[in-house]
């Protein structure tokens, strides 16, 4: 997390190319794969 912090701070806050960003992160693992449950 910290090396990311810094990728962030270097990338937007100091060279100012991007006007606004959004960051999600996942705390936990729900769901690890693409497949999806069909009932028939």
């Amino acid at each position: 997390m910290t090396e990311y912090e810094r990728l962030i701070r270097e990338l937007c806050f100091i060279s100012g190319n991007i006007k606004a960003f959004k960051t999600y992160a996942a705390m936990q693992r729900i769901k690890v794969s693409l497949q999806v449950p069909l009932q028939t």
